[in-house]
Parts: structure tokens; sequence; C-alpha cells
């Protein structure tokens, strides 16, 4: 029935369906006699269950970890960027505070000058 689907011999869409499990990897069996495929299932306990969910768990934690980490460090490293860049223009301005003559009014270079 299924060869007559694939449009196949019978020995055709056998090779071709014992080729499909194997790629697969999967737990099967061909009947030929009655012409079934027969797949197999292996349960998996809850204790196996349990043990996948909690490594997925924890990887996925570990990576949730590592990346909150990268974040606070750009952002730790942009607010210290930020102040020396605050540090750098307040230090451009005492400088150039200091050099201005007319911060206090002696009347006595005032008269000089002129």
């Amino acid at each position: 029935m299924l060869a007559d689907k694939l449009n196949m011999s019978p020995k055709e869409a056998e090779r071709w369906i014992v080729n499909l499990i194997r790629q697969a990897k999967l737990d099967a069996k061909i009947d030929s006699q009655q012409g079934h495929v027969v797949m197999g299932t292996q349960a998996v306990s809850p204790y196996q269950q349990l043990i996948e969910k909690t490594k997925t768990l924890s990887f996925r934690t570990q990576m949730l970890a590592i990346n909150v980490e990268k974040k606070a460090t750009a952002r730790y490293s942009e607010d210290i960027l930020a102040q020396q860049d605050i540090l750098q223009h307040k230090g451009r301005q005492r400088a150039g505070d200091s050099d201005c003559k007319g911060d206090k009014y002696n009347p006595m270079e005032y008269d000089e000058q002129q």
C-alpha cells in the first residue's frame, strides 16, 4: 500500500523505509510478511524527565546570569566614562576661569589698563 503511494515497487519501498529508519535513528522494525512497520517506543521514566529538565533549567539560568553580568558591566563602564567626561569638562571650566582676569574687580588694574 505504501509502495503504491510512493510509486515504487515493494522491494524499493522497503529499502527506502529501512534507510529512513536508519537515518532517523528510530526504534522500528519492518515485518516483511505482513508489510508493516512496527515502531518501538521507549517510555522515559519520570526520574529521567526530571533530570533532563533540571539540566535544561541549569543551563538557561547560567546563560541568564552571564547576560545580566554583561549588561551590568557595560552599564558600569558607560557610567565611568560619563563620570570621566564630566570631570574633564569641569576641569576645563576651572582652568578657563583661572586664566580669566575679571573675576574680581580691581579698580587699580582697570585704571592701569586704560
